[in-house]
């Protein structure tokens, strides 16, 4: 059983980060954003959209932490927020 598990997960195709954020440009994050947005990339490509809330399970950062991720981001045009308060959502920005 674990290993048709194992075999259907390589048999995933890899999605490289800028695949899914396709107007990143890398060289202008710092190693720890980059590493963030690894981290949350895979759950916010198959969703469409990520919560705070969830970030911090993906990512073990503190809500502070999240927060400042998810505004910069936003600054600089990566995410688009969607909602207010607890119901606040981050979207990719030009996500088709």
């Amino acid at each position: 059983m674990l290993n048709s598990i194992l075999q259907a997960l390589e048999e995933l195709p890899v999605r490289k980060i800028t695949d899914i954020f396709t107007d990143i440009i890398t060289d202008k994050l710092t190693k720890a954003e980059l590493e963030f947005l690894e981290q949350i990339a895979g759950y916010i490509d198959k969703n469409g959209e990520i919560a705070n809330y969830r970030a911090q399970l993906l990512t073990s950062k503190s809500d502070v932490s999240v927060k400042k991720y998810f505004a910069h981001f936003v600054e600089i045009g990566i995410l688009k927020v969607e909602g207010k308060n607890k119901g606040r959502k981050y979207l990719i920005r030009n996500h088709k």
